[in-house]
């Protein structure tokens, strides 16, 4: 067991939740003792499988993606009970008596989904993976594999944007960012130092993405590709750090703030600004215009702290869409029974070698199903989805026990996924594809065919792209580094 002032830290904090998890429930005379026990086991639960990752050394070898499954349920499916539930009291979707079912069917999913991880883990205790020998690189060939994908990405995509012109190939913008940025972490990690001439570069290529993408409006790849080299960086350390989390959700909670003044502004939609052409000089003033206001607000420590807020909402949106579909199915809307699955067969065929593809439109369906989205006689919304999260999925096409065998096979394919791309040489190519590719997986916030539906074609892709490298460079170059 290791100690350490950031892990003791991290168990205040644990401690802290839990106490005001307790004191919430002891004030709300709306759930009787079985829901506050439900609460209080999936707190439990999750918590201990984080702090258990965090202080004990030999849980620190495999990749974290139980650890941050169970802090994205404790995150975007419990927080609101530290809340009292605040923002759920005034909805026109549901009542709170709603609230109870909601959460026995969530404790029974995150059960579900511990014991297929752990079964299989048990059954699984003597494999383990080296990788494949010709992906064993040199710290030179991480950084001159990283430098050709992430130069090739930042052309393709963002000087001569290809997606616009074969959008085809959109999808493997994130395929090569993803990989690119885990690349250059790797060789950060293993580098001599974090401030030399290489450095230095690769720094100034991962934050002109994070920029771009930012000042486009987009914020949720940029913060992911954040998250994932904090991880990555983490995990490769072998040590935890707790000031980088708080930053970064300070950062995450100021951007998101300004998201929907500054997106009608580089969207195109309603600004308050008379700017004919939106180029990368306008967007930048309007960036800080827009972030100088919040910053400088007086309530903005107040909006920190008050769980209503506008972004606690967006983070709560797991949690208020299994409210909706476990108030109103099957009362009121009937289960898909299986429905929202079968565009998973279509998933194995990449876009590019099938033309017309049917697209993934059910978050859009799940939308006007729920009668989320709102129609009128002569408009129908086809374009706005509503995230139809994993564990919720299984509810609406099975009910309970959807979620209860759904939230298994989570479980068993997690455990698969860490104890096959878990390996002990982290120069190994395949260990860093691996961990970008697979980690995200933890965020379930979208439907199963969202999360999982090119994970296979992306490894196999990435895994057949960097044996070729490894074959072009030293076998028919004869490069030798």
């Amino acid at each position: 067991m290791r100690y350490s002032l950031t892990n003791i830290s991290v168990v205040i904090f644990f401690l802290l939740g839990l106490f005001l998890l307790i004191s919430q429930s002891w004030n709300n005379t709306d759930f009787n003792l079985i829901t506050q026990i439900n609460l209080y086991v999936i707190y439990f639960l999750c918590s201990v499988v984080i702090l258990s990752y965090i202080f004990y050394k030999r849980f620190n070898y495999f990749i974290p993606l139980l650890p941050l499954t169970c802090f994205f349920f404790l995150a975007c499916y419990l927080s609101p009970s530290f809340f009292n539930y605040k923002f759920f009291r005034n909805s026109d979707q549901y009542n709170v008596s709603d609230i109870p079912f909601a959460i026995e069917v969530l404790t029974f999913g995150i059960i579900s989904m511990f014991i297929g991880f752990f079964i299989t883990m048990f059954f699984l205790k003597n494999i383990s993976r080296k990788g494949f020998e010709i992906l064993n690189l040199s710290k030179n060939e991480i950084f001159l594999y990283g430098l050709i994908i992430n130069l090739l990405t930042i052309l393709f995509y963002y000087i001569l944007k290809i997606q616009l012109t074969y959008p085809i190939f959109f999808q493997l913008k994130y395929v090569f960012l993803f990989f690119g940025f885990g690349l250059f972490t790797s060789s950060l990690v293993h580098g001599k130092s974090i401030f030399n001439s290489q450095s230095i570069f690769i720094y100034l290529c991962k934050i002109f993405v994070i920029i771009i993408e930012i000042l486009s409006g987009s914020y949720a790849l940029p913060f992911i590709l954040i998250f994932l080299d904090y991880i990555y960086f983490s995990y490769l350390k072998r040590k935890f750090y707790i000031s980088p989390i708080i930053i970064f959700f300070i950062v995450f909670f100021i951007v998101h703030e300004g998201k929907t003044k500054y997106r009608n502004f580089t969207w195109n939609k309603i600004s308050s600004e008379k700017i004919d052409k939106k180029n990368f000089i306008d967007n930048s003033h309007y960036f800080f215009k827009t972030y100088q206001d919040i910053l400088s607000s007086s309530s903005l420590f107040e909006k920190i702290l008050d769980g209503s807020n506008y972004t606690y909402k967006r983070i709560y949106h797991s949690f208020d869409s299994l409210l909706i579909v476990t108030s109103k199915t099957p009362k009121e809307i009937s289960y898909w029974n299986g429905y929202s699955y079968e565009i998973l067969l279509s998933k194995i065929i990449p876009r590019m070698f099938w033309k017309d593809k049917p697209n993934d439109t059910l978050g859009n369906e799940f939308g006007h199903r729920y009668k989320i989205l709102i129609n009128f006689d002569d408009f129908k919304d086809k374009n706005t989805s509503w995230n139809m999260p994993v564990l919720n999925e299984f509810y609406v096409n099975f009910g309970k026990l959807g979620v209860i065998f759904g939230m298994f096979l989570i479980g068993f394919i997690f455990s698969l996924l860490t104890k096959l791309f878990t390996f002990k040489n982290n120069l190994n190519v395949e260990s860093i594809l691996s961990f970008y590719l697979f980690i995200p997986l933890f965020f379930l916030e979208s439907h199963l065919s969202i999360v999982f539906g090119a994970i296979a074609q992306s490894y196999f892709f990435l895994l057949i792209g960097s044996i070729f490298f490894m074959l072009f460079f030293r076998k028919v170059l004869k490069i030798h580094l």
